[in-house]
């Protein structure tokens, strides 16, 4: 790297000119970050990257489009192939930035599951994404600190049956904005012949079976559990039916014959099969109240015990043994979600209740525990 000399009576000045150049470079970057004041009433203008993802099992391409701008300018989808390894609301491909929100939906994909192509043309709620990324969301550190966060992006889902969901997302926090259905289309061969092999390669059904067969893009035992099944239509329309349940928590109790403390639990976290997710942090979890959601896909969740020791939990559901559990009540019912944790927090048991109607859900759900820093901030 070279520096740039100024002559001034007879003086070098490098010094001023790498002060100038920092100066100038920070300006841009505090715009760039920050609130855009413009002539249009200092509306506020937010950062976000454009990104999409595809269901586990079942990877997608974006052939062409994105999200639309009200000035009609596009913010493009196209990042190649989609792998299908994480669940329904995970984004895997694109990174195009943009600091306007969309107004328009506009893209055709390809399936590789179903050995073909989609393509959608809808309008999106601006608004509504708007007033969610206004919101913020709030995340506790690594510290215990709780601090409020940004939404920085805007994921375009695609799944088998030409459905599309929409969410807006932080690191922390997921709102579905949209869920439309594409139509299905055949692109002429006269145009794909055409196209580089990169991208021609996609529509050639032996390279779709191929993508179909690649670990790194459907893993291996999800290959495994899939062979010889239909292809699930309507499980992504099944993932959202909302009920009215509440998340119950009960912490370790204190054993009778020892001086020890009422055990408490702090932070939540939910990932739903929807693809939302949301976190409640302490003292909020101390007055939970019924809530209309999706059913959950995993929870995290804190706690001390009676001992004081500070654990942590992430539970994995098995989605079909959840959603049979819920299926089994009415969405008008008031459900409760229950966590029962062991006197030694070593082991979660967890139930779906309806009054005298009890149902666990334990036989193939997931539980990982471990122990915390003892100083963790809790408030």
């Amino acid at each position: 790297m070279g520096y740039t000399f100024v002559y001034n009576s007879g003086n070098y000045q490098p010094i001023r000119i790498f002060l100038f150049c920092l100066l100038l470079s920070q300006v841009v970057a505090c715009q760039l970050f920050m609130p855009i004041e413009n002539n249009n009433n200092m509306k506020e203008k937010y950062v976000w990257d454009a990104r999409s993802g595809a269901p586990l099992g079942y990877p997608i391409a974006v052939y062409a489009g994105g999200f639309i701008l009200k000035g009609g300018t596009l913010v493009d989808l196209y990042s190649g192939i989609s792998t299908a390894r994480s669940p329904w609301g995970t984004a895997t491909g694109g990174m195009e930035r943009a600091a306007n929100f969309p107004h328009r939906l506009k893209v055709t994909w390809i399936s590789f599951a179903e050995d073909c192509e989609y393509r959608i043309d809808v309008p999106l709620d601006a608004q509504k994404i708007e007033d969610i990324f206004k919101e913020k969301y709030l995340i506790r550190n690594a510290y215990g600190d709780l601090m409020e966060s940004d939404y920085d992006e805007i994921v375009a889902g695609f799944a088998p049956g030409g459905v599309v969901s929409v969410w807006v997302e932080g690191g922390g926090a997921s709102r579905e904005v949209g869920f439309f259905k594409g139509e299905k289309i055949k692109i002429p061969r006269s145009i794909t012949d055409s196209l580089e092999p990169s991208e021609g390669n996609w529509f050639n059904p032996a390279y779709r079976k191929k993508i179909m067969e690649t670990p790194a893009a459907v893993p291996r035992e999800v290959q495994e559990k899939n062979k010889n099944k239909p292809i699930p239509y309507g499980l992504w329309d099944r993932y959202r039916n909302h009920y009215q349940w509440k998340p119950v928590f009960t912490p370790p109790k204190p054993l009778p014959d020892k001086e020890e403390t009422i055990a408490q639990i702090y932070d939540i976290s939910f990932r739903y099969l929807n693809g939302e997710a949301e976190s409640i942090n302490y003292p909020n979890t101390l007055h939970l109240e019924a809530w209309n959601r999706a059913i959950p896909r995993s929870v995290h969740i804190s706690w001390t015990g009676a001992d004081g020791t500070n654990f942590a939990a992430d539970i994995f559901f098995d989605e079909e043994e959840i959603m049979k559990a819920f299926e089994r009540f009415s969405p008008q019912d008031n459900l409760e979600l229950e966590f029962y944790i062991n006197h030694y927090s070593t082991y979660i048991a967890v139930f779906l209740t309806e009054k005298e109607k009890k149902i666990g859900i334990n036989d193939h759900t997931q539980i990982d525990i471990w122990t915390l820093d003892k100083n963790l901030k809790r408030d």
